[in-house]
């Protein structure tokens, strides 16, 4: 989700955000950069009285000192994995371009845990989110135990939405492969 001071159509014409991710705005105020809590909330279920309770979705209470990331002039700070835990401060890195990477992760923190069902169709197909123009690396791992991983594919994002496509998962007796992206600065 992404919230901004511009209005949902404004800031998808600025930045090319995927449709497929909710933003709101206009947004009026702004944060402190001495460090300020920020809480989401969404609406629960009605009480048989009507009532709807706003229910705590998420809360990031943010601090200009390590261990979280310290911004640089117009970056952003971005939680990496997306929907990872939002108050710990390993969540969280600054942007790979100036302006942010809105909506997208493009740290090295993704992974992504795939198993063929019986019957499906292999080779495996792993699509992500990328920041077109930069460079990432998709790497492969059976045993996240050994915290070994192989290189899969180094290539330049062609788009915002990426598919690449494991041939060697075909081969594999095991079921399961583990991937994670790697963005390379």
């Amino acid at each position: 989700m992404i919230v901004s001071g511009l209005s949902p159509e404004a800031f998808r014409t600025q930045t090319g955000l995927d449709p497929a991710i909710p933003a709101y705005g206009p947004w009026q105020g702004a944060l402190n950069n001495a460090g300020e809590s920020v809480r989401l909330r969404k609406p629960g279920d009605p009480e048989p009285n009507g009532v709807v309770p706003s229910i705590l979705a998420d809360k990031v209470t943010y601090r200009p000192l390590a261990p979280w990331a310290t911004p640089i002039s117009d970056h952003s700070i971005e939680r990496s994995p997306l929907y990872a835990y939002g108050n710990d401060p390993i969540h969280w890195q600054v942007s790979a371009t100036v302006g942010g990477t809105p909506g997208l992760t493009a740290g090295p923190r993704q992974h992504l845990a795939m198993q063929a069902p019986d019957g499906a169709p292999l080779p495996i197909t792993v699509r992500f989110h990328t920041i077109p123009g930069q460079h990432y690396d998709l790497e492969f791992t059976d045993d996240l135990s050994q915290g070994m991983w192989g290189p899969l594919q180094t290539f330049t994002a062609p788009a915002a939405i990426v598919d690449l496509t494991d041939e060697r998962s075909a081969l594999d007796t095991l079921g399961w492969w583990f991937y994670r992206v790697r963005w390379l600065p």
